[in-house]
C-alpha cells in the first residue's frame, strides 16, 4: 500500500505552473496596474508593493523519453506500410513532440530529453524499448536525478507515437507503472513518479494497446488518434487543433500529477520472538 503525500502548497504550484505554460505571456510582460500610484523609487499611499512570486516548479527533475519512429523507420515499408500517411504521421509527431518539448522544461529544476528514436533494424522487435526498461540508469552521465528534491517528485515521462501496432508477445519488464530505475528510487524513498502518454492510431489492438491497458487509470494519458486523414485546408486545420488541444490537456496533466506523487512506505520486517 502506498501513502500519498499530497501538499496543498505543491497542488497550487501544479496550478499555477499550468497556468504560466498553456497561457504564454501570461507571467512575462506582467503589468502592475497601482505603479504609476507608488511612485517611480518605491512604494505610494496605496501601501508597499507586493512583490511578485514565481512558484517553485511541481517537479524537480523530468526525465522525458518519447518512443516514436526515427524518419527513416517511417520511410522503410516494413516499419511503416502505410505510405499514404507517412508525410502526415511525420508532420502530426512533430507538432506533437515539439509542444512537448516547449512546454515541458518549466515543469521542472532539470529537464532531460532522452529520445528513443526507435530504428529500421529495432521497429518488429523493440528491443531497445526492452532495455531501457531495465537499465538502472536510462540516463547520460551528469543527467541523473538530483538526491535532494525538496520533497518535489522526480518524473519519468513516456510518449507513445505510434501507427499501427505490432503482433508481440506482452513484456511484463515494459509494461510495468515503473520502469526498473525508477522502481528503485521509490524503494529508496524518493517521490518517483512515472507517466505515460500514449497516440496510437490506427491500432485497437497488439503489443503498444496492450500496454497501455495494462496500466492504471492514474498513470496514463491518451491523446486524441487522427486515425482518418483529411489533406483539404480544413482537415489540416482541424489537425493543427486537434494538436494543440491535445498538447495543452497534456501538460495540463502533467503539472496536475505532481499532487498526487506517492512514496513507498518503509518495509517492515517482523521481529524475532525472544528466548
Amino acid at each position: 500500500m502506498r501513502i500519498l503525500s499530497v501538499s496543498a502548497v505543491a497542488f497550487r504550484n501544479a496550478w499555477l505552473w499550468a497556468a504560466l505554460v498553456l497561457v504564454p505571456g501570461c507571467y512575462e510582460g506582467w503589468e502592475d496596474k497601482d505603479k504609476d500610484s507608488k511612485g517611480p523609487s518605491g512604494p505610494g499611499p496605496g501601501g508597499p508593493a507586493e512583490p511578485l512570486v514565481t512558484p517553485i516548479p511541481p517537479y524537480a527533475y523530468i526525465l522525458f523519453e518519447p518512443i516514436i519512429l526515427d524518419a527513416r523507420a517511417i520511410d522503410n515499408a516494413a516499419c511503416f506500410p502505410a505510405t499514404g500517411l507517412r508525410m502526415f504521421r511525420k508532420n502530426e509527431w512533430t507538432a506533437r513532440l515539439e509542444g512537448a518539448k516547449a512546454a515541458l522544461p518549466g515543469l521542472a529544476d532539470k529537464f532531460i530529453l532522452a529520445e528513443k528514436r526507435i530504428t529500421i533494424a529495432d521497429c518488429r522487435t523493440l528491443q531497445s524499448v526492452t532495455a531501457t526498461a531495465t537499465n538502472t540508469e536510462p540516463w547520460l552521465p551528469g543527467e541523473a536525478p538530483p538526491v535532494e528534491t525538496k520533497d518535489r517528485p522526480v518524473l519519468h515521462l513516456k510518449m507513445i507515437l505510434w501507427n499501427g501496432d505490432l503482433n508481440l508477445p506482452a513484456n511484463d519488464k515494459v509494461y510495468a507503472e515503473d520502469w526498473l530505475a525508477w522502481s528503485g528510487f521509490k524503494k529508496g524513498g524518493m517521490r518517483a513518479l512515472s507517466l505515460h502518454y500514449f497516440v496510437l492510431e490506427n491500432a485497437e489492438s497488439g503489443f503498444f494497446a496492450a500496454w497501455r491497458d495494462a496500466l492504471g487509470d492514474h498513470t496514463k494519458l491518451s491523446g486524441t488518434p487522427i486515425d482518418a486523414i483529411d489533406p483539404t485546408p480544413a482537415g489540416l486545420e482541424a489537425r493543427t487543433k486537434t494538436v494543440t488541444d491535445d498538447n495543452a490537456a497534456f501538460i495540463a496533466w502533467v503539472s496536475q500529477s505532481a499532487a498526487a506523487a506517492t512514496v513507498e512506505p518503509p518495509s517492515e520486517t517482523p521481529s524475532e520472538p525472544e528466548e
